[in-house]
């Protein structure tokens, strides 16, 4: 036999089968072309040098992963009504002489030249729109700085790889199914309906477990650096939960609807409990897939909607003012140095002809501070050298006077002889904050607790 027969008859058989080859190739070429642009964004060297690209860096990360997961989820639901779709061809080609093997070796050629195909126009595409996407990412986010649109060779390395293993699993799939299946299931395949899915509780148990973990992370971190360190995890966990709880939970919550006999035996129960159980089975994933694109697609837009039109609302929020002025004593607290720095403004004010508006003088002193997390208390010292003694539980305290900070915040606290406000994002639990200057300690009261 010809070695050119498998690879021919592998072609015929794509270009007789496109009404069902060609939708799954637009479905493959479109998932590796949005891999791609991912891909070659996130490698970008001009996006990682930018200001602040580190944070576009992490996101696109988390984004390359999800996209991994889901594309890996979706080729393989694709793949599967493709190949059913063909049992009785390949049922036929059986019966016909060919041996499983040889059948076996026209779909290596079939997932090959798919491959091939979908990969290398995959990431044509990719280079071409990722320009489009590129331009339209830094016009989203109004960086001045738009670096030049690359290609990284990584990029193309790293979807080639990732894509290429994919295809191979789902060839090793296919080559399963041929294996388990006898030539007559394959003839009748079309034909044969749906048997009752099996109850996985294992399956179930994994899909409630992994779903409240992705929820329990996303509702007990308050952090925004833990929120970026543990958003991957919990999109994993969802997505792995949603999947099994479609797949599984849903014959599960079916079957629990089907025992409860007063709610099955009725008329309007009867009819649609028995076909979603008999359904079920082959359109979980797909109802899965529409899920989880649904809520990505709404997260994504209302998150970058709301974030672009509040931005400047976040930078005055941040920056109430358009020039701040710091000066910084090292020798302390200084009298005559705020004088200074208060005739130095009225200079320049009066230099330009400036006015003032919204002008604001205030001082501040950063000292060290011991915490204990466990007595909710901490101890103020002015010695750099405790810093070092204490370095595990040391940090730095910013004090000011109460009329200062009644000018930053708008407020009006008023404190009495030893009296002090203490700003703490976890509460304070202490009564009194000990200060330890110059050898001697002095105990200040706690007046009122910030948490805001």
């Amino acid at each position: 036999m010809s070695r050119a027969f498998y690879p021919k008859m592998a072609l015929s058989n794509i270009i007789k089968n496109r009404q069902t080859y060609f939708p799954y190739i637009i479905t493959c070429i479109l998932t590796i072309m949005m891999y791609f642009m991912m891909g070659s964004i996130l490698h970008n060297e001009g996006v990682r040098n930018m200001n602040h690209g580190e944070n576009v860096v992490v996101l696109l990360n988390i984004g390359m992963w999800v996209t991994m997961i889901f594309s890996v989820v979706f080729l393989f639901y694709t793949n599967s009504f493709l190949i059913k779709r063909r049992h009785k061809e390949i049922g036929l080609y059986n019966i016909l002489g060919m041996e499983k093997r040889h059948i076996a070796r026209m779909l290596f050629y079939e997932t090959l030249f798919t491959a091939a195909v979908c990969i290398g126009t995959g990431i044509l595409m990719g280079a071409l729109f990722g320009r489009l996407m590129f331009l339209f990412l830094f016009k989203l986010i109004g960086s001045t700085q738009v670096p030049s649109f690359q290609v990284p060779g990584i990029a193309v390395v790293n979807t080639f790889i990732t894509m290429a293993l994919v295809f191979f699993a789902i060839l090793l799939y296919n080559l399963a199914r041929l294996h388990l299946t006898k030539p007559i299931e394959l003839i009748h395949g079309g034909q044969i309906g749906e048997k009752e899915p099996k109850t996985k509780v294992l399956l179930t148990i994994t899909g409630v477990i992994t779903m409240g973990a992705g929820y329990i992370f996303a509702l007990i971190v308050k952090n925004p650096f833990e929120a970026m360190t543990y958003f991957l995890l919990a999109v994993i966990l969802v997505v792995v939960g949603t999947y099994c709880l479609f797949t599984a939970g849903s014959i599960a919550l079916i079957k629990l609807l089907r025992k409860n006999k007063k709610f099955y035996y009725q008329t309007k129960h009867f009819t649609s409990v028995s076909g979603m159980l008999y359904r079920m089975k082959q359109n979980a994933v797909g109802l899965a897939n529409i899920c989880i694109l649904s809520t990505m697609v709404l997260i994504s837009v209302s998150t970058t909607v709301s974030m672009y039109l509040g931005m400047e609302d976040v930078l005055k929020t941040a920056y109430p003012n358009e020039i701040n002025l710091k000066a910084v004593f090292h020798d302390g607290y200084d009298e005559a140095g705020i004088a200074k720095v208060e005739s130095a403004v009225s200079e320049i004010t009066d230099k330009y002809d400036a006015r003032l508006s919204g002008y604001s003088a205030v001082s501040s002193v950063t000292l060290f501070c011991r915490t204990d997390k466990d007595a909710g208390s901490f101890s103020v010292f002015d010695d750099a050298a405790m810093m070092r003694v204490y370095s595990e539980s040391a940090a730095a305290c910013l004090v000011m006077t109460a009329d200062d900070f009644n000018k930053l915040e708008g407020s009006n606290y008023s404190l009495g002889h030893n009296e002090i406000i203490v700003y703490k994002r976890d509460g304070y639990k202490q009564e009194n904050v000990e200060l330890q200057t110059g050898g001697h300690t002095t105990s200040f009261k706690v007046a009122d607790v910030i948490k805001k």
